[in-house]
């Protein structure tokens, strides 16, 4: 028993020192009610020192077994795509399929490694005649954007594999400097996410720009030659009970769009959308 006890004590012991050292995650008083709200943690006062032996009593072996994956994915992709020039040839079709399976398994493995995040996609029928018109005629197919609500430093991660599921491919807006790093450059991609400049966020001309891009690409993908846009339009993560308000870039050029509506549950009293932050944990 002190053996299993000592082993429950080891793995907890992240959770249990961000508990005592992270106060500022407990929700104050002011902030109810406040903007601040739908950023706030309100499940952290059910962390106890018992629910933690508990829930994270396999947390070292899930955290190795979630490095490999993610090593085992580069090792993959580096593999394939070892000689390509990122910035002037394309991915063949053959390996570009080959890494993307590769990064659907090990996007699996990793959620379930670093959340037990076990993904499903269900459709769910939403009436939209209150905004689009009683006579507004109901489709799935054809959108070049799906929007996409951020709770989880998951959603992108497990989303990978989500939307490989249910046959829609996701694909994001990315920084162009991100194929420069090494291994991890060749991850970007076979995802044929839209990259961009790092600074077509500064100056208006250079989001003008951008904002043509994607439209571009609704159009491409409306079209069946680019594979849609996955994007989180609200800006930043939420604690999983709010929708905060969403950023124009993909509503612009008033193209169709998909929702996507990202949910966690949990046994525990504990909500897996991480939109306050534990750190580490």
């Amino acid at each position: 028993m002190i053996y299993v006890f000592l082993w429950a004590l080891i793995n907890a012991a992240p959770m249990l020192f961000t508990m005592v050292t992270e106060r500022r995650t407990f929700p104050k008083a002011e902030h109810i009610g406040s903007k601040y709200e739908p950023f706030l943690r309100k499940d952290r006062k059910f962390w106890t020192f018992p629910l933690a032996l508990i829930t994270q009593f396999v947390f070292w072996p899930r955290m190795i077994i979630g490095w490999i994956c993610v090593s085992g994915c580069i090792i993959v992709a580096n593999l394939v795509d070892c000689r390509r020039d990122l910035e002037k040839e394309k991915l063949s079709k053959t390996r570009r399929v080959t890494i993307q399976l590769a990064m659907a398994f090990f996007a699996r493995m990793h959620s379930l490694m670093g959340g037990c995040v076990y993904s499903r996609v269900e459709r769910v029928d939403v009436d939209y005649s209150k905004y689009l018109g009683k006579e507004y005629k109901k489709t799935y197919d054809g959108a070049g954007i799906h929007v996409c609500n951020h709770l989880h430093m998951y959603d992108i991660i497990h989303g990978i594999y989500l939307m490989w599921q249910g046959g829609y491919q996701a694909s994001f807006i990315g920084k162009r400097e991100l194929t420069h790093i090494p291994l991890l450059g060749k991850l970007v991609t076979p995802l044929e996410s839209l990259l961009v400049g790092r600074d077509n966020k500064d100056a208006k001309e250079k989001r003008d720009v951008l904002m043509e891009q994607v439209k571009a690409r609704q159009l491409a993908a409306e079209e069946g030659t680019e594979r849609p846009l996955t994007i989180f339009p609200e800006g930043c993560s939420t604690s999983g009970e709010y929708v905060i308000r969403f950023k124009k870039g993909a509503f612009v050029s008033l193209r169709k769009v998909k929702p996507f509506c990202m949910n966690y549950w949990s046994p525990t009293p504990i909500n897996p959308a991480t939109g306050g932050g534990i750190g580490f944990v």
